[in-house]
């Protein structure tokens, strides 16, 4: 039965997130393992036809029973998704205005000035949904939509009404970049079939029905939660509700650097701890009922199986079901259960149940970070018997050695998580650090005997005593991650690469087998990894994607500092004047949303993090528009920047790159110059005062001129002519009308072209009188809206590679 689930886990793993192409033989290997692993569990095997032969026709009935598992799991697979595809919205019809009514299911609230509101449709107007080209919108259930504001607009508090509304929708899209979150797999995930904003919505009342009911509910306890004076309604929210939008950025930001975040964020442990709480509440009614009533016999007990259950699904909808709730609930449920019946089950079977479950549920949460981190963490505290039995300590040292047991119950717990989420964590370019070991030791007994406790007191009794504790427990206890996060640099980093699947290995293998051989050896071998730079990408050019935007980077590579230190001696003997070293560079940060999303930090960051690059000699903001420049403080909550340089500086100490002279700077083989005109020149508008950059990169040139218009490209062709000349040009100001001159693209003649620009945009870049430009001078035109982030290669003759292109799973529309 085991080898059955486990085998039915793996289909659901694989085939969610498998091509068409290469889904079918996937699924052949996991079966030819599991056909290993059944023969290898008899003993009298032998490597020859005949046992092979003897060992197949006697597993025959487990074989079948694995192989019908591994199909119906994957037609289960293709069903489910099949299903939610069929009713979303295509991406041809983004930008299109529909009108009907909806029941919210979800709301928040949290950000000023901005709702966000979850509706499942139960009616489209007939006009719309008779139209011929528009008939998939009638297939739509669920929509998420955001209204904006007006300053001084009071925002709703309420839930789970019925809306009329009017909304322009947008299609499930996701910026594509090598390393990132995939927006569309998580909406589709969600049952959400567009995205869109307001355009006209009035209450017409109250949704019906029973959850509508719990919806009003849930909402009713997170404005309660967040009416809390100081600190408490900005924690309690998130610690009950998983509602995290009230906490300020800088508190998120030290919970962050110190590795605390999970503290917060509703998880199996707030599960646990609550459950707990109710267990020694209703312990104690039931031995009120014996001391009043029956002393030998309590009704009560019978049915505490009932009451924890309900109060476990009850806590699970109220903190929004997520995968970490998810888990941790049925996890407590198939214990209740065994424990009422009194079954033989182990852990681990606990354990691959529920994973199965998760999975069957939602089979798109193998995609997501919370997925592996809580499964792979709880697994590993399995595998290594936390919480066994000990042999009693000898009489003269029982106080020594109970002190001992206790404190080892108190760490050790902390040490195998740590080792476990260490690789997982830089796989998908998350931080690791060693104040987190210490800081979750002290903090997990202080969330369960204090900070829950007195939230929950202090949600039922406002403005009390209890609000007053909270509020100083979570002072302190602020003031003290900020002090230990900017002390210095905790946090570790590590490139991607397979190197981390051994690494991954390597730590279950050590955590796993108490036998493992040379275990200390290996544990030390981690350590050296943890605290030495590993080598990362070499020589990577990437113009992400990052929307109507721009984000450009490069990464020299794995030159150690002396190293590119000796090659600048030599260059300087050579005549070369400046000996500026540059390894990682970036042009532009991206754009922040109203909503305090940050493409700086959420795709930027996050990719230049996975190339090894936690720093950057070089940036340049080429000016002060958001879609270029509104990135830079998202960026600089991940990455450290040294050198900047700003077209329209902010204050005094900024540098600004006009005041550059136009020689190279760095080493031959990867050098910068900024093309600066004279200040007689007039700059019309902010765009004008966009940094225009050059890089060579193994002889090899790179322009990027912002946002500039004609005006000052007829400039820049007057003063620098043949200088211009480039390889590759990221096209002026997203492919705009207003720039891209044909005097222009002539003088710099590019081998290829690259536009950064949104999907359906409402600038409507790139226009078509520059697309058919570049054609006519047979230069090809890549999009970053169609072909996700763009990365050349130099190494082969600019070899060009499109993220969005590479492998795309099922659900991607474009």
């Amino acid at each position: 039965m085991r080898l059955c689930l486990v085998s039915s886990i793996l289909a659901l793993l694989v085939t969610i997130q498998a091509d068409s192409r290469s889904e079918s033989m996937l699924l052949l290997a996991i079966l030819a393992l599991l056909v290993g692993s059944v023969l290898a569990q008899n003993r009298r095997f032998k490597v020859d036809f005949y046992a092979a032969t003897t060992l197949i026709k006697s597993n025959a009935l487990s074989l079948l029973v694995m192989l019908t598992s591994i199909g119906l799991t994957s037609i289960y697979c293709h069903s489910w998704l099949d299903e939610r595809l069929a009713r979303r919205l295509p991406a041809a019809q983004t930008g299109v205005i529909v009108s009907g009514v909806g029941d919210v299911i979800a709301c928040d609230y949290s950000r000023p000035g901005v709702e966000k509101l979850q509706l499942d449709l139960v009616a489209i107007d007939q006009e719309v949904a008779i139209d011929q080209e528009l008939a998939q919108l009638a297939k739509l259930r669920r929509i998420s939509l955001v209204k904006y504001l007006a300053a001084n607009t009071e925002r709703r508090t309420e839930c789970g009404f019925r809306l009329k509304f009017s909304a322009k929708l947008r299609a499930p899209y996701s910026f594509i970049n090598p390393h990132g979150f995939d927006y569309e797999a998580w909406l589709l995930s969600r049952g959400i079939d567009a995205t869109g904003y307001f355009i006209y919505d009035e209450v017409i009342g109250q949704g019906a029905g029973f959850s509508q009911g719990l919806v009003r509910f849930r909402q009713q306890g997170i404005e309660r939660a967040a009416r809390l004076p100081g600190l408490s309604g900005q924690v309690v929210p998130a610690l009950l509700f998983g509602i995290s939008g009230y906490l300020s950025k800088a508190h998120w930001a030290d919970l962050q650097t110190t590795g605390t975040i999970h503290l917060l964020v509703v998880s199996g442990l707030h599960v646990s701890f609550l459950l707990l709480i109710v267990v020694f509440l209703w312990r104690g009614l039931i031995q009120l009922e014996m001391l009043l009533f029956t002393p030998s016999y309590s009704y009560l007990l019978r049915i505490t199986p009932i009451i924890l259950l309900l109060a476990c699904l009850i806590y699970a909808y109220m903190a929004g079901l997520g995968l970490a709730v998810q888990r941790s609930s049925l996890m407590v449920l198939v214990a209740i259960l065994v424990s009422y019946y009194k079954s033989q089950w182990s852990l681990l079977d606990t354990w691959l149940w529920v994973m199965w479950m998760v999975l069957l549920i939602n089979p798109l949460a193998s995609l997501f970070i919370g997925f592996w981190f809580s499964f792979v963490a709880v697994g590993c505290l399995l595998l290594t018997h936390v919480g066994c039995l000990h042999n009693p300590p000898q009489q003269g040292r029982q106080k020594i050695m109970t002190m001992y047991l206790w404190l080892a119950k108190l760490t050790y717990p902390q040490w195998v998580v740590f080792l476990a989420l260490m690789p997982l964590l830089w796989m998908f370019q998350q931080s690791q650090s060693v104040l987190s070991l210490l800081l979750n030791t002290l903090a997990i007994p202080l969330l369960a005997l204090a900070i829950l406790p007195l939230s929950i007191l202090a949600l039922l009794f406002q403005e009390s005593i209890f609000s007053s504790a909270l509020n100083g427990i979570l002072a302190l206890g602020f003031e003290t991650l900020n002090l230990l996060g900017s002390a210095s640099s905790w946090l570790v980093y590590k490139p991607t690469g397979p190197w981390l699947l051994a690494l991954l290995v390597l730590v279950l293998s050590i955590l796993s087998f108490k036998g493992f051989p040379f275990r200390n050896v290996s544990v030390l071998l981690v350590g050296v990894i943890y605290c030495l730079p590993m080598i990362g990408a070499e020589n990577r050019f990437i113009v992400f994607d990052v929307g109507q935007g721009l984000a450009v980077s490069g990464v020299r590579g794995s030159l150690q500092k002396k190293a590119v230190q000796k090659e600048v001696q030599k260059d300087a003997q050579k005549g070369m004047q400046d000996d500026h070293v540059i390894n990682s560079w970036l042009y532009d940060t991206g754009a922040q949303f109203r909503s305090g999303f940050s493409l700086g930090e959420a795709v930027v960051a996050k990719n230049l993090l996975a190339m090894s690059a936690p720093e950057l000699d070089l940036v340049f903001i080429s000016h002060s528009d958001n879609d270029h420049a509104g990135g830079e403080a998202g960026l600089r909550r991940k990455i450290k920047l040294h050198t900047r340089y700003l077209g329209q500086p902010r204050t005094a100490t900024d540098n600004d790159c006009h005041t550059l002279g136009s020689e190279w700077h760095g080493p031959l083989d990867y050098r910068w110059r900024v093309f600066n005109l004279p200040k007689e020149v007039k700059r019309i508008s902010d765009n004008d005062q966009s940094c225009v950059v050059q890089f060579e990169i193994k002889g090899r040139r790179i322009l990027m001129p912002g946002d500039i218009e004609k005006g000052i490209e007829k400039k820049l062709v007057q003063y620098f002519a043949q200088d211009l000349k480039s390889e590759v040009l990221l096209v002026p100001h997203h492919g705009s009308k207003t720039s891209s001159s044909l005097e222009f693209i002539q003088q710099v003649a590019p081998q290829v072209a690259i536009i950064s620009s949104g999907f359906n945009n409402s600038f409507k870049h790139p226009h078509e009188v520059v697309l058919a430009r570049y054609k006519s001078l047979a230069i090809p035109v890549y999009i970053t809206a169609l072909s996700g982030a763009i990365e050349i290669d130099f190494e082969e003759g600019l070899s060009i590679i499109e993220w969005r292109k590479q492998k795309p799973p099922r659900w991607r529309q474009m």
